[in-house]
């Protein structure tokens, strides 16, 4: 549950910085099916990265944010 609720802050905390691309609701079982196929398909990578990648594609951005 910590997790879910660490990613539910990172999607929170993109619709803030990103008004113009925001998140659309997600439900916990979406979230948490999208967050364990990343960690399967990558599993050298860590869990903030699955919540990153997360955020990059349900924003329709698919890249990562850049400077």
């Amino acid at each position: 549950k910590i997790y879910l609720a660490w990613i539910r802050g990172v999607l929170t905390g993109h619709n803030y910085a990103r008004q113009s691309q925001q998140i659309p609701e997600i439900s916990n079982g979406t979230v948490e099916v999208a967050v364990d196929r990343y960690c399967t398909e990558k599993p050298k990578s860590n869990f903030a990265d699955a919540a990153f990648r997360l955020s990059d594609k349900l924003s329709g951005r698919n890249e990562a944010i850049t400077k």
